[in-house]
């Protein structure tokens, strides 16, 4: 996506344990790639502003960030501070980059929701999931 990209800041919303767990299996995939990665636990609108300025300051920078109440809560600033500093970024769900973002992977939260509507619909008549 960037090959100029040598650091990675990873964002996680230490609120949410289950992406929280994701950090090492990260951590593991950057050292494998000479990627240097810093992870930042973030609780509120400051800390995140503060730790994309702080690792901004750097050259060859990009940005991972891990789903949670406070990313989606933020995410106007989160997509606002990386399109200032020029960072790359990475994002989970499909709403970061409709709101300006670079690039998400993950699942269609969309999509599954209409997965689950049918699978309960056949359920409810009496078929098999």
């Amino acid at each position: 996506m960037s090959p100029r990209v040598t650091r990675i800041a990873v964002l996680y919303d230490p609120s949410n344990k289950e992406f929280s767990e994701f950090v090492p299996a990260i951590e593991a995939a950057a050292r494998s790639h000479t990627l240097r990665i810093s992870s930042h636990a973030v609780r509120s609108s400051d800390e995140i502003e503060h730790t994309i300025d702080i690792f901004a300051r750097e050259p060859n920078g990009g940005l991972i960030l891990l789903p949670g109440p406070i990313m989606a809560q933020q995410r106007g600033l989160i997509v606002s501070l990386a399109t200032k500093h020029q960072l790359p970024n990475t994002y989970s769900l499909r709403y970061y980059p409709v709101n300006g973002g670079l690039v998400s992977y993950g699942p269609n939260s969309n999509d599954l929701y209409r997965r689950a509507a049918d699978y309960i619909d056949r359920i409810l008549k009496g078929g098999e999931a």
